[in-house]
């Protein structure tokens, strides 16, 4: 007399085969060439890459001095003392990268031919620290020597700040017609934005 089949046990191997569930499929064919054979497709799947590190970052704004200088005008030995305490904090934090911003609002906080010097680090837009020094290189080297990647941070289309005091200069030397230069100043090349100025790049004369 010819057996029967298991009915109860032919819906579950076909339910969990369809389910995707390999554990309950008998094992004559959980190693077949079958297409619901969810288990063998599972274990030809390529293994994810290793991740080869964790971006651990920190932000140094300089506008409006929130982080860095503490204040416009420090001298330059207590500009110096601050940035380095900051990437000693980071490095002491097993941080790994600095992002500082060093372009606040059509000023720089580098050594720059086409804008000039932010008020934010010297008190007055276009002065130069004295003595000179560049602080997005020495930003650059003293994170580096603590193992810290740093990346500059760049405000492109801010031309003023609420904070700034500071008239715009129009020295030689600061890059005209773009911004900072008189030019910013008209509501035909800004748009007002949170009491801020904002460049309109739509524009052919800010974009030069």
């Amino acid at each position: 007399m010819r057996n029967k089949p298991d009915l109860l046990h032919t819906r579950t191997t076909r339910r969990a085969m369809l389910l995707g569930f390999p554990f309950l499929v008998p094992p004559m064919l959980k190693h077949t060439s079958h297409p619901m054979d969810v288990g063998s497709e599972l274990a030809e799947l390529p293994s994810p890459p290793p991740i080869p590190s964790e971006f651990r970052g920190v932000w140094i704004a300089t506008v409006n001095n929130i982080d860095w200088p503490s204040r416009p005008g420090l001298p330059v030995t207590e500009q110096k003392r601050e940035l380095l305490a900051i990437l000693d904090r980071a490095a002491a934090l097993h941080l790994n990268a600095v992002v500082l911003q060093v372009r606040p609002a059509c000023d720089a906080l580098y050594a720059s031919p086409y804008e000039p010097w932010s008020e934010y680090l010297t008190g007055t837009m276009g002065k130069a620290p004295d003595p000179l020094y560049d602080p997005l290189e020495l930003a650059t080297g003293e994170a580096h020597r603590r193992g810290l990647e740093i990346h500059a941070w760049f405000n492109p289309y801010r031309a003023r700040h609420p904070s700034a005091l500071g008239s715009i200069p129009t020295a030689p030397g600061i890059r005209a017609p773009n911004p900072p230069s008189p030019k910013i100043m008209s509501a035909n090349d800004t748009l007002p934005s949170a009491n801020s100025m904002v460049d309109t790049f739509g524009l052919i004369q800010v974009r030069i």
